[in-house]
C-alpha cells in the first residue's frame, strides 16, 4: 500500500523573510501614524493608505488560502514577492529616500508592476500578455489616482503629468523584464515553463468526440463521405483489414 505523497515544504528563510516583511510592514505603518506630520508623510495622505495595506491588502494571500482553499499548501514565495512590493514603497518613505535620491521612485515603479505580473504569470497561470496586460492596468490605475489626488485632494504624491507617464512607463518596463526573465529562466535549464490556463493546448490535445458507436467524429465522416473511394477489403479508420 502506498503512502501518500508528503506536501511540498517551504524553506524555513522563506518563512523568515515572510516574518520580515510583514512586521517591518507593520512597523512603517504605525510611524506614518504616529508621525503623520513628519516630512517625510506630510501631504501624502499615507496613514490611511498604510492601515489599509496593513488591514487588507497583506491579508490576501492568508485568506485566499485559509478561506478560499486557493492552494494546498502556502506559495510562502510567492508572498514574499508580493509583501516586497509594499515593502520596497514603504521603505522609501520611512527613511525619507524619495526625498533624498530624485530617481528613487523609479525602483518600486519597476519593481511593483513587475513582481505583480509575475504573480498573475507564475502562481495564476495567465499568459504573459494577460499578466502583463492586468499588472500594467492596475499600476496605472494607482498612478491616475494619485494624480487625482494632487488635483483634487491637495496631496503632493507627483510633480505633474510628466511625473505620472515616467512611472507607469517604468511599470511597463518592469512587467516585461519580470515576466521575461521568468521565460528566460525555464528556457536556459531546457524546462518547459508552467503552462497558462488558457492555453489552446488542451482543446488540440483533447480527444475527439465520441458519437453512439463508439467512433470519432472524423471516422464518421470518413466513413459516411461519398466522395472518399474506400479500398476494397479495409474499413477506414481502423487501421485493420478484414
Amino acid at each position: 500500500m502506498r503512502g501518500k505523497a508528503p506536501r511540498p515544504r517551504s524553506a524555513p528563510v522563506a518563512w523568515v523573510l515572510n516574518v520580515f516583511f510583514r512586521v517591518s510592514i507593520l512597523v512603517f505603518a504605525v510611524d506614518s501614524v504616529i508621525n503623520s506630520n513628519d516630512d517625510r508623510y506630510a501631504g501624502k495622505g499615507l496613514p490611511v493608505r498604510n492601515v489599509i495595506i496593513v488591514v487588507v491588502w497583506t491579508m490576501v494571500f492568508p485568506a485566499l488560502y485559509r478561506i478560499g482553499k486557493k492552494w494546498k499548501s502556502y506559495p510562502v514565495g510567492y508572498d514574499n514577492l508580493y509583501l516586497s512590493i509594499f515593502w520596497l514603497d514603504m521603505v522609501g518613505n520611512y527613511f525619507d529616500l524619495y526625498n533624498l535620491f530624485g530617481d528613487w521612485d523609479t525602483i518600486p515603479h519597476i519593481h511593483g508592476p513587475g513582481a505583480l505580473a509575475l504573480i498573475f504569470r507564475g502562481l495564476g497561470r495567465r499568459s504573459a500578455l494577460a499578466s502583463t496586460g492586468a499588472s500594467t492596468m492596475i499600476h496605472a490605475g494607482l498612478e491616475v489616482q494619485e494624480y487625482l489626488g494632487d488635483m483634487v485632494g491637495g496631496t503632493h504624491n507627483v510633480q505633474g503629468a510628466g511625473d505620472t507617464v515616467h512611472d507607469i512607463a517604468c511599470g511597463l518596463i518592469g512587467a516585461w523584464l519580470y515576466v521575461g526573465s521568468f521565460a528566460l529562466y525555464f528556457r536556459m535549464r531546457k524546462q518547459a515553463p508552467p503552462p497558462d490556463i488558457t492555453s489552446p493546448a488542451r482543446a488540440i490535445d483533447a480527444p475527439p468526440v465520441s458519437s453512439r458507436n463508439g467512433d470519432s467524429h472524423s471516422e464518421s465522416s470518413e466513413r459516411t463521405d461519398p466522395r472518399r473511394p474506400v479500398p476494397q477489403g479495409s474499413v477506414p479508420g481502423s487501421g485493420n483489414s478484414e
